[in-house]
């Protein structure tokens, strides 16, 4: 039996060495198609800005035509590069999961099998509550972009000029504080969404132990 335990020890350095070379693989293709779809997004969406009318740019803020062609672009990277691939990935760990556990024990198999349309419906009813905070935070999101244009050389002697020092420095510690407390509502609805994702996951174990 020792002679022959270099075949497992081999065979364990092998999938060792092919996963590496497949997260490689994973992480370069993701970052060149990340980028390739940021860069493709921003020349079209730039382009789509400087055709629309005169009017359409005297109703919106400039912070918020920065952060569609900055954070917004970005956050759809993320999502094809990061979550979309999340996705893909559990659906296919959840079918062979099954798969795997109704070929073991018809019977529990059925029974945690009950948890997944709980599952569905929590996480559907938290979507809506979160997606809202999310909208509400993104449109306070535009008011920092703008403010970076502020420090400039010009704006700074026509606010000192005017002796406006602290009106903006109010102005600013007010939106601030909005956006920061909007971000904290948002992080509290996430904490009682991953609480009760782990409260539903100790109740299926205590089933099935049961």
């Amino acid at each position: 039996l020792r002679q022959n335990l270099w075949i497992p020890a081999a065979m364990m350095a092998g999938f060792g060495l092919l996963s590496a070379l497949m997260r490689y693989c994973v992480n370069l293709y993701s970052a060149k198609a990340g980028e390739t779809l940021v860069k493709t997004s921003r020349d079209l969406l730039y382009h789509h800005i400087q055709h629309l009318p005169w009017k359409w740019h005297m109703e919106n803020p400039t912070g918020d035509i920065i952060q569609r062609c900055t954070s917004d672009v970005d956050v759809i990277r993320q999502f094809v590069c990061n979550q979309l691939v999340e996705v893909v990935r559990t659906v296919f760990l959840i079918v062979l999961y099954l798969c795997i556990m109704f070929t073991m024990n018809l019977r529990l198999s059925l029974i945690s099998a009950l948890f997944i349309p709980i599952v569905g419906l929590s996480s559907g009813v938290f979507y809506k509550k979160i997606s809202g905070r999310f909208q509400a935070q993104r449109r306070q999101l535009w008011f920092l972009p703008e403010w970076q244009e502020a420090p400039e050389e010009d704006a700074v002697r026509v606010v000192r000029a005017f002796g406006r020092e602290r009106y903006e420095e109010e102005k600013f510690n007010g939106k601030n504080q909005r956006f920061s407390q909007l971000w904290i509502r948002l992080g509290k609805l996430l904490s009682v969404y991953w609480a009760s994702g782990t409260l539903l996951t100790c109740l299926q174990v205590m089933v099935i132990v049961v």
